[in-house]
């Protein structure tokens, strides 16, 4: 319990992160940042799994982790036309990256709970005194109980939230129409249910390294559709931010074996 508790709070648990800082932020900063999520993966698994990272692969680390602060920092520096403050859109940038955080802990997490493979016993597991499963669970069923983890956690968030305790709320039922529907089934059913499934079940077949390169793949679908639907185009700085990051992740990835 205390293993799928942890899965729950830094998968589940952890998209509220992005859920609030996007309120602040824009998509395409998020999606951005996001790139930094597959490099911190790699980090992890360099230190708890051992997988060696060469040394042009950690400079190649470093290099898209000084992007991802560019555009976190962006707004204190450069006029932007926004609805928020500059020290609004930097706090929705960090939540962003906490997510991400999170999100690589969820995969290391994963992996060492899963005991799919064999590992070097890491001080840190050994301090929090994290062991894998006793057994082999279906995805299906540590999925379905880390959503109620997340469930338990959320709803207190939700009541708080809708007694005014965050600020002005004036959300109501009366206020549904067929385009929330439809946008929160899809978020339930496909980017929630399916989509941590079929990870959680990906995760336990490949390598650490093979779960960071899939995690590029998002910001390639995110910035095109942020046009499309929110007419949101990157700013000069978040194009040379991303410059910086296409450029140390090519790095990464070319060197890191």
């Amino acid at each position: 319990y205390k293993n799928l508790i942890l899965l729950g709070l830094t998968a589940q648990v952890g998209i509220v992160l992005v859920f609030v800082g996007i309120n602040f932020t824009s998509s395409i900063d998020a999606a951005i940042i996001g790139a930094i999520g597959p490099i911190l993966i790699l980090a992890a698994g360099n230190y708890f799994y051992h997988e060696r990272l060469k040394f042009m692969t950690k400079i190649g680390v470093l290099v898209a982790t000084v992007g991802t602060f560019v555009i976190i920092l962006e707004p204190l520096f450069f006029e932007i036309q926004n609805h928020t403050s500059p020290e609004l859109r930097v706090w929705g940038n960090i939540l962003v990256l906490t997510y991400n955080i999170a999100f690589a802990a969820y995969v290391i997490l994963s992996k060492h709970m899963g005991g799919r493979r064999p590992i070097t016993e890491n001080k840190t597991f050994r301090s929090y005194h994290i062991q894998p499963m006793q057994k082999k669970y279906s995805p299906f069923l540590q999925t379905a109980i880390t959503f109620y983890i997340a469930l338990a956690v959320i709803i207190p968030l939700y009541v708080m939230e809708s007694t005014g305790i965050f600020g002005a709320y004036n959300f109501t039922l009366q206020n549904i129409n067929i385009y929330p529907v439809m946008g929160i089934l899809y978020m339930s059913v496909f980017s929630s249910i399916t989509a941590y499934t079929l990870f959680e079940w990906g995760v336990t077949k490949g390598t650490v390294k093979d779960t960071a390169i899939f995690g590029y793949l998002g910001p390639l679908f995110t910035i095109p559709f942020s046009y499309l639907i929110l007419r949101e185009v990157p700013t000069t700085t978040a194009l040379m931010g991303m410059a910086v990051i296409t450029l140390g992740v090519v790095i990464a990835e070319k060197n890191k074996g």
